[in-house]
């Protein structure tokens, strides 16, 4: 982890500290009971989302980026391919993938609903990565429709692996 990532990473924790002693206070004065497991899930998507919001909005500014946007899928990539092999080539792709799949997997975790499903992970995945793709034209990052469908498809993987492991669980239980 390079020394930017490692300041983000300092940065994320804190603000996560900080922003979920605030959210346990309002708890325990509302008189509610919170599991450590909660506890521990919330402190982990906080710190994801600070996290991602550095590392996709803030972090390597520069606002003449902005005219090197991508906007037809996967033209960069074999671009790249082309440039620098199919490893390397495709190494952005895989990274913003993997980026994403905490999101599938915390998701669920924190927001228990019933009608959680493929579709529905999919579709958050798809409406949080194209709102920061959205935002990047305004804070001086380029926007790229690979990343889109990159961070999609982690966000899709990380559903499966929480489905997995809530499944595996569950059988476990019984």
């Amino acid at each position: 982890m390079g020394p930017v990532l490692l300041i983000y990473f300092g940065i994320g924790s804190i603000l996560s500290i900080i922003i979920n002693i605030i959210v346990y206070l309002f708890s325990i004065k509302k008189k509610e009971v919170i599991s450590i497991g909660k506890i521990i899930s919330r402190l982990i998507f906080v710190g994801y989302l600070i996290m991602l919001i550095l590392v996709t909005l803030i972090m390597n500014y520069n606002p003449s980026i902005v005219e090197k946007s991508n906007l037809i899928p996967f033209v960069d990539i074999l671009n790249n391919i082309k440039l620098y092999g199919l490893f390397n080539g495709l190494n952005q792709f895989g990274l913003n993938v993997i980026m994403f799949i905490p999101m599938g997997i915390l998701l669920p975790i924190i927001f228990k609903k019933k009608n959680w499903n493929f579709k529905f992970a999919l579709f958050i995945s798809f409406a949080i990565t194209f709102a920061i793709e959205i935002m990047q034209f305004f804070t001086g990052r380029a926007a790229d429709i690979d990343d889109v469908i990159a961070n999609t498809i982690g966000g899709a993987v990380g559903y499966l692996v929480y489905n997995v492991i809530y499944k595996l669980i569950l059988h476990h239980k019984n």
